[in-house]
């Protein structure tokens, strides 16, 4: 069964993060990864972190293993080190699912 996380980020360096997406997109996709959603937001109504949240976004795996394994992947790590962790300053999930089948892939 897929699994999809919901992800709330405040990016602060959008080149960074463009890159980090870059470098990350063709790891993902070889593990049948892949993006439903993604969105800038510009203002929060309600939230319970104490960050304001400006990215968010839907990743899903086609298990949690293979997301397990996506996140502990060497070569994603290198990736995030180089790029996320300079371009972002704080991450939430904000859910986590299992479903049937991703709608719209």
């Amino acid at each position: 069964m897929a699994v999809e996380d919901v992800v709330g980020l405040q990016v602060m360096d959008e080149v960074l993060y463009a890159k980090y997406r870059e470098g990350m997109l063709p790891i993902l996709k070889k593990m049948g990864g892949y993006f439903r959603y993604d969105a800038h937001i510009q203002q929060e109504l309600k939230s319970p972190v104490n960050h304001p949240i400006n990215r968010i976004f839907i990743i899903g795996f086609p298990n949690a293993r293979i997301r397990d394994s996506f996140f502990s992947d060497p070569d994603y790590l290198a990736v995030r080190k180089e790029f996320f962790d300079r371009a972002v300053a704080s991450v939430c999930r904000l859910s986590q699912y299992s479903i049937e089948e991703a709608p719209g892939l």
